[in-house]
């Protein structure tokens, strides 16, 4: 707690109302000592009746929450508050898109449960310190917990999006549907410091575990002395050892000054051979993978959409280098899409593009947040020493915008923190 204290007094003290810090306690008599506060976020969320976007902050204490409307600087104002146990996590839930199936206004006990996320709306999921094994839906119309997820593990992460609620586990993923929220599927995910997935408004976005790629008794003769491929196998794995070490001793730093949350099982794995920097993404509506890539030497260790659900940022364990890939769009504007049997473009997996390389830096950083503008040029990355650096985006399809970028031998064009740098800046 003693960084999220520094960085509630260094930082967002100066930039919320201050009706605001003095119901949160930040007042500079006791600006110093905020340990009571366990929660705080900055969302965008479409509010209900007339789904109008508005900007929300959600602060959680020891001893329950707040929501607080901030859309309109010069009236702030509290929405709602409950006095509670502990909060370890929080999220707001944007208004679901009705489905054309099922009526929200269908009588009965049946229509109300199958459109709970309208008809309660607005809504917010939350986690008791306590008890992580339960997502509780509180309702800010009934003021009142209207529903209650019962889970099998602790939940790490939740997202939302207008269609689909997740939650996030140490190694897996689970959807529910944003009306009714009964569980829809799961998937298994690398275990990582950080959220490993991302939930867009269709796609679900997640790093693949390390697959141990497939090995078979080569003939005799073919060990580490058999000549010059020997000694090419032996140098690949000293650098994928020395790698390794490094990346843990740094892991390890971090998390004796930046304790990892409570329940994560994030541990320094031994040296293996597996590739872990595959992406997956998949149709949350279908529940079919439609891509697949892999630009990443390490695990993934977060990752973000861009509000348009089709740019998707990654950094991988190190932090240095922060990618951006791109759903192409074909001269229809239709999805182009792969089809791995025939090996050509047709119907049924979308093809990312590598588009950008961030550079955060030279130094090792666990990264714990990434976040993309409303408009997407702009994109923040957070690690877990308190540092975020922001990066500008060339508008898309601007030619002018990429000569002025150094292109990679990959195509991807290389862009450094925008200027002035925010390393500085903490958020």
């Amino acid at each position: 707690m003693s960084g999220l204290s520094a960085l509630l007094s260094s930082s967002i003290g100066g930039y919320l109302p201050a009706a605001v810090k003095d119901a949160a306690g930040l007042c500079p008599k006791i600006s110093d000592e905020v340990r009571h506060i366990t929660w705080l976020s900055v969302e965008r969320v479409f509010w209900p009746p007339n789904d109008v976007v508005r900007l929300m902050l959600v602060v959680g204490y020891t001893d329950g929450f707040q929501i607080w409307d901030l859309q309109d600087p010069a009236a702030v104002h509290e929405v709602c508050s409950k006095q509670d146990k502990a909060v370890a996590q929080a999220r707001m839930l944007p208004m679901p898109v009705p489905s054309a199936s099922k009526d929200p206004g269908a009588g009965g006990s049946d229509g109300d449960d199958r459109s709970l996320g309208i008809t309660a709306a607005p809504l917010m999921a939350y986690v008791h310190k306590a008890a992580p094994a339960l997502v509780r839906l509180f309702s800010l119309k009934q003021h009142d917990d209207v529903h209650l997820l019962r889970l099998t593990e602790a939940a790490r992460t939740l997202q939302a999006s207008r269609r689909f609620f997740a939650v996030g586990f140490a190694r897996r993923v689970e959807l529910y549907d944003a009306l009714s929220f009964q569980a829809l599927f799961s998937v298994d995910v690398s275990a990582a410091a950080g959220p490993s997935f991302a939930l867009g408004q269709r796609w679900l976005a997640y790093n693949l575990p390390p697959q141990q790629p497939s090995s078979a008794p080569g003939p005799p003769g073919s060990g580490l002395a058999a000549g010059l491929g020997g000694s090419k196998q032996l140098q690949t794995a000293v650098m994928d050892g020395l790698r390794m070490i490094g990346q843990n001793a740094q892991r390890t730093l971090d998390n004796m000054l930046m304790p990892p949350p409570e329940g994560s099982e994030h541990q320094a794995s031994a040296p293996s051979a597996a590739r872990g920097g595959v992406v997956a993404v998949r149709d949350a509506a279908n529940q079919r993978i439609i891509a697949r890539f892999e630009d990443h030497t390490e695990p993934v260790e977060a990752m973000a959409w861009d509000p348009s659900g089709l740019q998707l940022v990654t950094a991988a364990a190190l932090g240095h280098r922060v990618l951006v890939h791109r759903a192409l769009l074909g001269a229809e504007h239709a999805l182009v899409t792969h089809d791995a049997d025939e090996g050509g473009l047709a119907l049924g997996s979308v093809v990312f593009q590598h588009l950008y390389t961030l550079s955060r830096g030279y130094t090792p950083a666990v990264i714990s947040d990434i976040s993309v503008s409303d408009d997407g040029q702009l994109v923040a990355v957070s690690s877990a020493k308190g540092t975020s650096h922001v990066f500008r985006l060339p508008p898309l399809h601007s030619a002018a915008g990429l000569g002025r970028h150094r292109h990679l031998e990959r195509g991807a064009v290389k862009l450094a923190p925008a200027t002035p740098s925010a390393s500085s800046c903490v958020g």
